[in-house]
């Protein structure tokens, strides 16, 4: 008789075996977690010494998407055509880019991307071909880039020349950028006239392994960074005289509500569902989809000197002399620098600050708006909705313009604005909402005639709800809000209740005739339902060229009100 194996022994030996199929490896370990989904690198072993991708644009990935959604071009607003650079006009979706392939040496920082460029006509057919382009640079953390220029010398100077200006994404957890998640700023000259495309590397799309060990496929975000600027607090603030204070755009106060109560009635923020609530809790509710598709980054086009990028190889030896103390001091440490500046007024002016778009982003460096409201003295014209948390974090251009905002709203008989919030401090997401990741997007309550409600419950199941809402105020102020020239707004997300009843009191007064049609043909045309917004309205600023980092979106066509 054969001897049997005891029970006990196998079962030992299963357990071991399926616990170290379950194990991690340390490899796997580094692409886990947290650092992971902030887009942030944890080694060196997350990627090999050499990655190589094969790149697309961001105009062929729009046509792309749109395929894929089953919808046209028609049905979304038209992406941008064209950039101005100073005096120069650059042409975007005039060109057609083939065999675009990038190579970055991360032991190096250095990146090449070589591919085919055509010039294309209005009517999209190819008047001018290039030939194969090879260019290449190596990343200055002076100026947080790469400069992208001919590896051999040009042979026809007046044919089809071909740069790059190179914007890094992706950071580790000593600050460090790598360039193998990069934005692509494409310059193509031609007779003097010049064209720009916009590539993305990824470099997490599983790319070809030139060196080093193949690594499991990763999906990260934007980075999150360590370094904090926030606006100076003020201990002993001093009070602004008239004549120190910044000029203020001519409003017209003539609203036709009902005269506000005394401004020394205590605010409150109010759920007319209930007796009393907090504010965060009452405006803090599942928002939508815009259906918006992702378009280009904001990138490098429009402040980029070109006359300086083209220049011939001999003048750029020369240059490339004169910095070689500069890349010696920048190989030690290659981290990220706040860019830190001040505007006419002499307040602090933060840029670079949103990365990515509203709904898959980040922010670094954030202005925190109590501090902002306390440095300046605005408490008595913005109300935080509830000060216990920390999501009142976004860009300097953000604070700028709710202050804009606010002094439009003090007007309406010395009304508030009231926040529920803006983004978290580092970004990402800020459940219950998809977006709110970059510090472009805010929520704000609806006026009401009185001022004394925070977030009135407007509209609510597709219908409008008995409250103290103010029509004529929300126009004004939305108005304003698509005019103001502090910084673009770029949509307002209403529930679509409120946009009809807007539509009626901008057509019974007769907004779309004279002077005002263009205005509020723009309001309309910019403001989109997306379901969660019957209490508070949604704000999101559009990328400028102070944020470099930032990603626009392409939205679907709005006919909301046809004056």
């Amino acid at each position: 008789m054969k001897p049997t194996m005891s029970k006990i022994p196998v079962l030992l030996l299963s357990l071991i075996m399926a616990l170290s199929a379950c194990a991690p490896s340390t490899q796997r370990a580094s692409n886990t977690g947290k650092n992971q989904e902030s887009g942030i690198t944890n080694g060196e072993d997350e990627l090999p010494p050499v990655v190589e991708q094969d790149l697309v644009s961001n105009t062929d990935n729009f046509q792309k998407l749109l395929e894929e959604q089953g919808k046209t071009a028609a049905d979304y607003e038209t992406p941008t055509q064209s950039i101005t650079n100073g005096e120069d006009i650059m042409y975007v979706g005039y060109t057609k880019l083939k065999n675009i392939k990038s190579v970055y040496d991360r032991t190096k920082n250095e990146l090449e991307v070589s591919g085919l460029a055509e010039i294309m006509n209005a009517d999209k057919k190819t008047i001018r071909v290039s030939q194969t382009f090879k260019i290449k640079g190596k990343y200055k953390a002076k100026t947080g880039t790469i400069n992208l220029r001919p590896v051999d010398e040009e042979k026809n100077e007046n044919g089809v020349q071909v740069r790059a200006v190179v914007t890094c994404l992706k950071s580790d957890l000593d600050e460090k950028y790598d360039c193998a998640r990069a934005i692509i700023d494409l310059f193509i000259k031609h007779q003097n006239n010049y064209y720009t495309e916009q590539l993305e590397s990824t470099a997490f799309e599983k790319p070809k392994m030139v060196g080093g060990k193949e690594t499991p496929k990763s999906q990260p975000t934007a980075p999150e960074v360590k370094i904090e600027i926030t606006e100076p607090e003020i201990v002993n603030p001093v009070k602004v005289t008239p004549d120190q204070e910044p000029a203020k755009p001519v409003i017209d106060t003539k609203i036709k509500d009902a005269p506000a109560a005394s401004a020394a009635v205590v605010v409150k923020v109010i759920d007319e569902t209930k007796e009393e609530a907090d504010g965060e809790a009452v405006a803090e509710v599942e928002e939508g989809d815009d259906g918006a598709i992702q378009g280009r980054y904001e990138g490098k086009a429009a402040l980029v000197k070109l006359a300086k990028l083209f220049l011939t190889p001999k003048d750029i030896e020369e240059l490339d002399s004169d910095d070689e103390d500069d890349d010696q001091v920048e190989d030690k440490k290659q981290a990220v620098t706040p860019e830190v500046k001040k505007d006419t007024q002499g307040r602090l002016k933060l840029t670079n600050q949103a990365i990515g778009s509203p709904d898959q982003g980040r922010l670094r460096n954030a202005s925190f708006l109590k501090t902002h409201l306390d440095t300046y003295n605005l408490t008595n014209k913005i109300v935080i909705a509830n000060s216990s948390t920390k999501n009142y974090y976004g860009t300097q251009e953000m604070m700028n313009v709710l202050e804009a905002v606010g002094d439009k709203a003090y007007s309406f008989q010395q009304n508030k604005i009231h926040i529920s919030r803006i983004s978290a401090k580092q970004g990402g997401r800020l459940p219950p909402s998809v977006s709110h990741q970059n510090g472009m997007d805010v929520d704000v309550g609806y006026p009401t005639v009185q001022g004394r409600v925070g977030f009135p419950i407007v509209a609510s199941g597709g219908s409008m709800k008995k409250s103290d809402f103010s029509i004529a105020k929300t126009l004004e102020l939305f108005k304003f809000i698509m005019t103001q020239t502090v910084s673009p707004v770029d949509r307002l997300f209403v529930d679509q209740s409120i946009i009809n009843r807007l539509c009626k009191e901008a057509k019974d007064s007769g907004r779309f005739k004279g002077s005002e049609r263009a205005a509020f043909v723009k309001l309309f045309e910019n403001m989109q339902h997306v379901a969660g917004h019957g209490n508070h309205f949604h704000m999101r600023l559009r990328c400028t060229p102070n944020q470099p980092d930032c990603r626009h979106k392409i939205y679907r066509k709005m006919n909301n009100c046809a004056g």
